[in-house]
């Protein structure tokens, strides 16, 4: 995750520092002590990204890995948690895939249309 534009994004945004540390129901130096020891969670990223109406995938870059550890889901956390990562041919081949069954689905719907005018 990149902590450094999340840092640049809170201090560019309209809303004071307080604001973003209300909706993550922290204190803002529990915030900063979040977000400066790479520690931040789930939610606590998730409310920020919904105040700054950006998605949370602004902070990773295509080929990101997740750090999940404990019970807090800890983005980028110290700990044995599991490790997902997100690569740019897997996320390339999703969205092919994804086209793809586009393409099966306007078949069928053709299909159906054709089918059902012949009556």
């Amino acid at each position: 995750m990149n902590y450094k534009l999340l840092k640049e994004s809170i201090k560019n945004s309209n809303y004071p520092y307080r604001k973003f540390a209300n909706v993550t129901q922290k204190t803002e130096s529990g915030l900063r002590r979040s977000i400066d020891n790479q520690t931040l969670t789930v939610f606590s990223l998730e409310k920020i990204c919904d105040l700054l109406e950006i998605s949370p995938s602004t902070f990773f870059d295509d080929a990101s890995s997740v750090t999940v550890s404990g019970n807090q889901n800890h983005i980028g956390g110290i700990g044995n948690g599991n490790r997902i990562v997100f690569t740019s041919p897997e996320v390339k081949a999703l969205k092919q895939r994804i086209k793809d069954l586009e393409k099966i689905i306007d078949s069928q719907e053709k299909m159906i249309e054709l089918l059902t005018n012949k009556k």
